[in-house]
């Protein structure tokens, strides 16, 4: 069965920090539910929320994988059907999403983006 990567990328100020503490503070429930929330590349904070800047800024700025290689490696030690990445950049210009699509080959990939106005 292909398992399925959530990609949520909100604009600024559409509660994403509010998402992302809940699925952080809540995973193990949601893991019960057949729903995993990554470790890698993830940064803890709570005013900010507990997003995966790495893994957006590494693609974004620095050219730098090395969070995307922590990322497969972590996903490929477990067996949950659905899984999020939760960053507010992950709908930016500067992600480029056919390198997304190859650095997740073999996941379905689906993009969950909040907009406002």
């Amino acid at each position: 069965m292909k398992r399925s990567i959530y990609i949520h990328g909100g604009m600024y100020k559409t509660a994403s920090s509010t998402l992302q503490n809940f699925l952080f503070d809540n995973r193990e429930k949601l893991m019960e539910e057949g729903w995993y929330y990554p470790l890698s590349g993830l940064v803890r904070q709570r005013g900010l929320g507990h997003r995966h800047f790495h893994l957006a800024a590494g693609m974004a700025w620095r050219d730098d994988y090395r969070y995307w290689d922590e990322l497969k490696e972590e996903l490929d030690g477990i067996e949950y059907e659905n899984i999020v990445l939760s960053h507010e950049n992950f709908y930016s210009p500067q992600i480029d999403p056919v390198k997304v699509a190859d650095l997740l080959m073999g996941y379905r990939i689906k993009l969950v983006i909040y907009v406002r106005h």
